[in-house]
């Protein structure tokens, strides 16, 4: 049962929300919180392990952390949308079905970075998948 305050409003504010739809939002912001400390960290690591640096880290680091609250929260408001419409349960496993592929992929792409120097661009994958490059591994 909801908690209702004097006037009459749920605790969070919206009488229209249900305990489960209360719940799927604060798993979103948990999520978002966590997604946000992942970020940081990965960034760090990729900072300290890479052969070349940024030239301005710190504008590198806060770019990332505002590109990756952007994804975390888009996914966020998406699963919410869902959840009002009484699927919660659906909801809730499309967001952290959709939280652990996003941190999976960052993990990824994290090593990739670390391990070329740079990040992955048209450039170099057009480069990297060029027929003349795997020529000699065929033959």
């Amino acid at each position: 049962m909801l908690r209702r305050t004097p006037t009459g409003k749920s605790a969070s504010g919206d009488p229209s929300l249900t305990q489960p739809q209360i719940a799927l939002r604060s798993l979103a912001g948990h999520a978002i919180f966590i997604r946000s400390i992942l970020g940081f960290v990965v960034r760090v690591r990729i900072f300290l392990a890479a052969p070349l640096k940024p030239q301005q880290p710190l504008l590198w680091l806060s770019v990332g952390l505002m590109e990756g609250l952007a994804v975390s929260s888009i996914i966020s408001i998406f699963c919410i949308v869902i959840g009002r419409s009484r699927r919660t349960d659906g909801a809730r496993g499309l967001l952290v079905a959709a939280f652990v592929i996003n941190a999976a992929l960052y993990l990824v792409f994290a090593e990739v970075i670390t391990y070329l120097g740079q990040g992955l661009t048209l450039q170099v994958l057009q480069l990297g998948l060029h027929p003349r490059f795997f020529a000699g591994s065929v033959e």
